[in-house]
């Protein structure tokens, strides 16, 4: 394996562990390119049955990262992250990861102290210096929402 794919898992490995759950955006512009091109399946769909939009080619600056990152995980408490397979050819990266973190505000739309548990999947793709470029993510939110005790409903004709 050549050391361009080792040097981009492990890039992917510490975004995952230093800025996500160790809150660390100084990290930010040696991680993820100045912009980067985002893809979130799942999420879209529920953001799209809520009536809002979602822009056709989505890219986040290191500013939108945090604000992105504030208004979905901060706050969270016992915020844990585990990499359970990770692959990497050329300049891609292909992993699978549990979340959990612990919700103890109405973000989700109710007043929960429960652990959530997600499994998310993501591709991602890297420029030469191995910084995040684009990348391709995807989970359940109804899951996350049924954990939560939150009731998802879809309006007639929605």
């Amino acid at each position: 394996m050549s050391d361009q794919v080792e040097r981009n898992k492990t890039n992917f490995r510490r975004f995952q562990q230093e800025v996500i759950v160790g809150g660390d955006f100084s990290l930010l512009p040696e991680l993820m390119a100045p912009e980067m091109k985002v893809h979130r399946s799942a999420n879209d769909s529920m953001v799209k049955l809520q009536g809002r939009t979602i822009p056709e080619d989505r890219v986040w600056t290191h500013d939108q990262f945090i604000n992105g990152y504030q208004a979905a995980v901060g706050g969270a408490e016992d915020h844990r992250r585990v990499i359970h397979e990770i692959y990497g050819e050329g300049d891609m990266v292909c992993a699978r990861w549990t979340i959990e973190r612990r919700h103890s505000d109405d973000r989700l739309g109710v007043s929960t102290d429960e652990l959530i548990r997600s499994t998310e999947v993501g591709f991602i793709r890297f420029d030469d210096e191995g910084r995040m470029i684009e990348g391709w993510f995807m989970l359940d939110p109804l899951d996350i929402y049924e954990q939560a005790g939150a009731t998802v409903t879809i309006a007639a004709g929605a």
